[in-house]
């Protein structure tokens, strides 16, 4: 049967990737937005840890809602630092510097939705020049 066929010749692809290239956990580097974080997320975010850890240790209802606090004041935290960084952000932008800002990133944003660099010649197999 030919699904049967194709799936040997897919295990054998995967086996021989595995040998290869080896096996990964799946959870690679991350680009995390850390723009807006200051002292005051990082407390609160390392208070909202503390919290869950204790909840999770002893199971008690106070410790719950100690929890639930927590990750609320740590959601409002982060929610008023991106806020008060965007702010800062546009402020920035509105000044003859941010202007130039501005241009480097609209660059930056065209150039990476090109394609492929530009080829500027072809050569072929002796090393000359076929095409400009």
């Amino acid at each position: 049967m030919w699904v049967s066929g194709g799936s040997r010749t897919a295990l054998f692809w995967k086996e021989l990737e595995k040998e290869v290239l080896g096996m990964s956990t799946g959870r690679g580097p991350r680009d995390k937005e850390t723009w807006w974080w200051n002292n005051s997320v990082q407390g609160k975010i390392k208070m909202k840890r503390n919290a869950k850890k204790r909840y999770e240790k002893t199971g008690t209802e106070e410790d719950k809602e100690r929890s639930r606090l927590a990750k609320k004041e740590a959601k409002v935290a982060v929610a008023q630092s991106k806020q008060q960084a965007l702010n800062n952000e546009h402020e920035e932008l509105d000044t003859e510097e941010g202007q130039k800002k501005i241009c480097k990133i609209a660059k930056g944003r065209n150039k990476a939705t090109k394609d492929i660099t530009h080829i500027k010649q072809i050569k072929n197999e002796d090393g000359v020049v076929m095409c400009n």
